[in-house]
């Protein structure tokens, strides 16, 4: 399971092995997406690396997600 998050500069690569992690990001970055405040964001952490993703960056980027053999985009503000 995978989300690419895709800027104007840089693509960042999410990878998951574990689904109930990849429900939780997923929530969380669908929630920032609808946050009219724009105070939220979404922290990712694995291993040694970790990212945290604003709502104004997440909302000004493609996200797409991939899940085994289907692929699916969400809205995209």
């Amino acid at each position: 399971m995978v989300i690419k998050i895709i800027s104007s500069f840089r693509e960042f690569i999410l990878s998951f092995e574990n689904e109930d992690d990849f429900k939780k990001i997923h929530e969380q970055i669908l929630e920032t997406l609808t946050d009219d405040s724009n105070t939220k964001g979404v922290y990712y952490e694995q291993e040694e690396f970790s990212q945290f993703f604003p709502a104004l960056f997440l909302k000004s980027s493609v996200i797409q997600i991939e899940r085994s053999d289907r692929k699916l985009t969400p809205v995209i503000y």
